[in-house]
């Protein structure tokens, strides 16, 4: 019997390092099933695969690249209907997916070649817009079998003619929440039974172990991680702080994370009369990330994310992070996080609610030592029921990724 390959299609660049930490639990799961895998990314600014160079940097408007990848098509086994399967998503996309798509094929053909050199039996993407668009296109070509996983955004924002395309040809359909599990199922009723939850993955032992003391008047540190953009909501939570400074809460305020937002954050900040408590402390490694939520004195994590068009949240890895280090977390009902809360140290209020933000802020951070310590705890012990991979299971699914880097 020939070897079973299977091809993980993701967004943008390799998954390589902790940062990705969600790739950990699919990976593994993986390996279990299959025989060995090989990785590319779906998009063209990612880095590619290094036997599939030319084909990746090939511009498909050039005439010689177009003859080569033409001739490299038709030789594939399932061509026609990688073809039909073009043209319905080609139909079903606006003009900028279009494009992308498009900008995409010589990709996919030098995918599909490969692919069937190495006996590849399924093709599997890492998300349900983009990347598996081109992972069913790749699968089409060479007759192979076709799954995804899906997180959010990149249902909501799917084409529902494209959607319900790739829920029929897939023959597995991984969700990283039940949130997400609902609304493909929402959408397309045909997937149900063809979805299971797949959690992510944060490697557990990596993250240090909670104070159980806590030192007397210590000044408490709201943290928030994330791109500084709109849906995250950044700029509601420093209208919350300054409420609940005005209530006599001595509360300082860390931003981590860079974006187009941040000329506006400063402002707001200094608007509402609270720049001196407010620290932006831009991008930073994720491990340096980790270094401080464990290691911060009086920290309460906030995650203020909004619902918002197409991007609202899955499940989001920074949080889960902060609870297995066992930290005091407040976070939006956005997405999927309601699951976090359940039984345990997280607190949700209503998405895009400042008043609402407020209250709960106030009620954190009134909480006696006692209380503190058990909402810690809880918190620690969710996340790591649902979304613990060990030091060694994250070491070996990294290891796969290494011939990629």
């Amino acid at each position: 019997m020939s070897q079973t390959r299977t091809v993980l299609v993701v967004p943008r660049n390799l998954p390589t390092g902790r940062k990705e930490s969600f790739f950990r639990t699919e990976l593994r799961e993986l390996v279990s099933r299959e025989d060995a895998i090989w990785v590319c990314p779906a998009r063209t600014e990612g880095a590619p695969d290094k036997r599939l160079i030319q084909g990746n940097e090939d511009s498909w408007i050039d005439r010689p690249s177009l003859i080569r990848n033409l001739r490299l098509l038709l030789e594939l086994p399932g061509w026609r209907s990688a073809v039909t399967s073009l043209i319905q998503a080609l139909r079903a996309l606006d003009m900028r997916s279009r494009g992308r798509l498009l900008l995409s094929l010589p990709r996919v053909i030098a995918m599909a070649a490969e692919a069937r050199k190495l006996g590849t039996r399924r093709v599997h993407a890492l998300a349900a817009n983009h990347p598996a668009t081109v992972a069913m296109l790749v699968a089409d070509a060479i007759s192979a079998e076709f799954s995804f996983v899906c997180h959010r955004g990149d249902v909501i924002g799917e084409p529902l003619t494209l959607l319900r395309r790739k829920v029929e040809r897939s023959v597995d359909i991984r969700c990283i929440a039940e949130v997400s599990r609902s609304l493909i199922v929402g959408r397309t009723p045909s997937a149900a039974s063809k979805i299971r939850v797949n959690r992510i993955g944060v490697c557990c032992d990596a993250h240090p172990a909670p104070s159980v003391s806590e030192a007397k008047g210590e000044k408490r540190v709201l943290l928030a991680v994330g791109n500084l953009v709109p849906v995250k909501g950044h700029a509601l939570l420093l209208e919350s702080v300054a409420k609940v400074r005005s209530l006599g809460y001595d509360v300082e305020t860390w931003l981590v994370g860079d974006g187009d937002e941040r000329d506006r954050l400063v402002r707001i900040a200094r608007d509402l009369g609270i720049a001196s408590s407010v620290t932006f402390l831009g991008h930073l490694p994720h491990e340096e990330v980790l270094k401080l939520l464990g290691a911060t004195p009086g920290l309460l994590f906030v995650h203020p994310s909004l619902h918002e068009g197409q991007t609202h949240e899955g499940i989001p890895i920074s949080l889960v992070e902060a609870m297995c280090v066992g930290l005091e977390a407040v976070a939006s009902d956005s997405g999927g996080i309601p699951e976090l809360a359940d039984e345990s140290g997280l607190v949700t209020f209503q998405a895009g609610s400042s008043d609402a933000l407020t209250e709960v802020l106030c009620g954190v951070l009134g909480r006696s030592d006692a209380e503190r310590r058990e909402a810690r705890e809880s918190a620690r012990r969710r996340a790591r029921a649902l979304h613990c991979v060990t030091e060694r299971a994250a070491e070996e699914a990294e290891a796969l990724l290494r011939p990629y880097s």
